[in-house]
């Protein structure tokens, strides 16, 4: 019997400035991205470590899943 894996897969969203020549000029785009670690807490590090708040406070959530569902994140597992 083999043992399953696991891999998480965290989607972010963020603005991103771009400039489109045929007309509109410069405008913001809301764009997906996303980071794959091997174990949850591995994300719990990366979303207490690198994100803050507009303030530079860091969020208050204790959970990932606070996090998540209070800012534009989404979490996904993928099982081998």
């Amino acid at each position: 019997m083999t043992k399953k894996q696991s891999k998480f897969i965290l989607k972010y969203y963020y603005d991103e400035e771009r400039f489109d020549a045929d007309g509109i000029g410069d405008y913001t785009a809301l764009v997906g991205d996303y980071e794959e670690f091997t174990c949850i807490e591995d994300v719990e590090k990366k979303l207490l470590r690198d994100i803050r708040n507009e303030d530079g406070s860091k969020p208050k959530a204790k959970t990932v899943k606070e996090f998540c569902d209070n800012h534009l994140f989404e979490l996904y597992e993928r099982r081998y």
